[in-house]
């Protein structure tokens, strides 16, 4: 019974780590829609990076932009409410998204834990 419960555990724990990853993939792609584009600098910093910190495992992946000299900037993109953006760039680029396409997040990411649990 103990060896069946680990595996239950290990398939839940991986469903989880994959729907994860694929939800911060499927954020990115919704971001890129927004980001603020003038040169194209900012949204090819875009990227999904794990969570773990020192060899750790982890479920959490973000969306992030910036590097390369530029994460001040991404920052300040994201943050600042009253500059002016080309048609349908605008700031809050990460949160807006995340915030309204949560049903969508959480669906892809329950997929993918009842995949690994059949």
């Amino acid at each position: 019974m103990a060896l069946r419960i680990r595996m239950a555990k290990a398939r839940l724990d991986n469903g989880a780590r994959d729907g994860a990853e694929t939800a911060a993939e499927y954020l990115l792609g919704i971001t890129q829609q927004r980001v603020p584009l003038e040169t194209g600098d900012l949204q090819r910093t875009g990227r999904v990076e794990s969570g773990a910190r020192g060899g750790k495992k982890t479920h959490t992946f973000n969306v992030i932009y910036g590097g390369m000299g530029l994460r001040d900037y991404a920052q300040r993109q994201h943050e600042e409410l009253l500059w002016v953006h080309s048609p349908g760039r605008t700031c809050k680029y990460v949160e807006g998204p995340l915030n309204e396409e949560s049903s969508t997040i959480k669906a892809i990411m329950a997929a993918a834990i009842r995949k690994h649990l059949k």
